[in-house]
């Protein structure tokens, strides 16, 4: 009789493993491209890369119900639901630019294949997830900001020395008042400064261009020649450069 040898998992898998059994989105969202593909020492497995994708998508991880959501439409490690599918192909579409993509292109599909009332049924499936995961997320989110609050009292109070509206704590009004005019004041030249630099790159960059074009030299060698030009012109304030 041969005895049947299993592989050793490498550490990393192992390591992925522990994690997504610890709830973590990303190992589990992993650890379902392990099986789906048979790779890493994993045999492939539809149904246990659908039940890790699902681990993941219930916590809205996008890319793992795009995923779900395609498995749902093929009938691939789950049975066939179309409905389900669209469902969690919605739901990606609130994650990254490259998941919107993705999702858009399988929910024409899907909804090509479905009736009205299935896809409105997708939708109000939809919904149901975004207010339960935001209800699951809002216990959590108020026991930090409690945790957070401090009363307010001398011992807690800390002025930050680079602000100088801050600086207007404990002092009279009329001292207040000038030290935000004093503020605003530097505030105002510091604009002007980022204006004046802005420009003259921008002068420089054209004219290095042109003169690229019209003698062939290369244009950051001129751009650096042109640049400290327009800023002087800038500074002195030369007719020909217009400032804004």
């Amino acid at each position: 009789m041969r005895m049947k040898i299993t592989p050793r998992l490498s550490p990393k898998v192992e390591r992925c493993k522990r994690e997504a059994a610890d709830g973590d989105a990303e190992a589990q969202f992993t650890l379902g491209l392990f099986f789906e593909g048979g790779k890493m020492g994993l045999l492939q497995d539809y149904a246990e890369s659908a039940k890790w994708y699902r681990k993941a998508a219930e916590q809205d991880h996008s890319a793992a119900q795009l995923y779900l959501g395609v498995y749902f439409g093929q009938g691939r490690g789950v049975e066939q639901d179309l409905v389900e599918a669209l469902k969690w192909v919605l739901l990606a579409k609130r994650g990254s630019a490259l998941d919107r993509f993705a999702a858009n292109d399988t929910q024409s599909r899907l909804e090509a294949l479905m009736t009205e009332d299935q896809v409105n049924l997708a939708r109000v499936r939809v919904a149901l997830f975004v207010a339960e995961h935001e209800k699951r997320l809002t216990p959590k989110a108020n026991l930090g900001k409690e945790s957070k609050m401090v009363a307010p009292s001398a011992t807690n109070v800390r002025v930050r020395p680079d602000n100088r509206e801050s600086d207007t704590l404990g002092k009279s009004p009329q001292q207040g008042d000038k030290a935000r005019a004093e503020y605003s004041e530097a505030q105002l030249v510091k604009k002007k400064n980022v204006i004046i630099i802005r420009n003259s790159a921008l002068f420089a960059a054209a004219g290095a261009v042109g003169c690229s074009i019209g003698t062939g030299a290369p244009i950051l060698i001129v751009f650096i020649i042109f640049f400290p030009m327009f800023l002087v012109a800038y500074l002195l304030g030369f007719p020909w450069v217009k400032k804004k």
